[in-house]
């Protein structure tokens, strides 16, 4: 999931919480139902301008060793292992 692209939806709402003593602005997404039905948070690190943390609802199960890949042709981006 992403930020941006076909099928999402930002709410206009940016809330700046407060996590491990670090201010976030934050990007709440939804996604039409052919991408995904879970609403994901997009934790913005103001330092770096980058996602910092990301966060979603519901009950997703991460495998342990992900695979990226982009949505506009499939081809393979990389590969994360969850410690």
């Amino acid at each position: 999931m992403k930020p941006r692209g076909p099928g999402t939806h930002i709410f206009e709402t940016v809330e700046t919480p407060t996590f491990k003593d670090k201010e976030y602005l934050v990007l709440n997404a939804k996604y039409k139902k052919a991408v995904g039905t879970d609403i994901w948070y997009f934790y913005f690190d103001t330092d770096i301008n980058a996602i910092g943390i990301y966060q979603f609802l519901n009950k997703i199960k991460i495998p342990k060793v992900r695979a990226w890949y982009y949505s506009t042709d499939n081809s393979y981006l990389g590969s994360d292992v969850l410690e």
